[in-house]
């Protein structure tokens, strides 16, 4: 759990030195996550 929280701290550091470059790919993360429980959803119900 150590290593866990250490990437997890890492992130944050790398959050706060490059702001907008992660908020751009925290917003495509998002994007294409929504996007795949979207079509494995349909896909379960269709």
């Amino acid at each position: 759990m150590v290593s866990w929280r250490g990437s997890l701290l890492h992130y944050e550091t790398l959050v706060c030195s490059h702001p907008k470059e992660f908020k751009v790919l925290h917003q495509t993360l998002n994007t294409t996550l929504l996007h795949i429980t979207w079509v494995i959803l349909h896909s379960y119900i269709f």
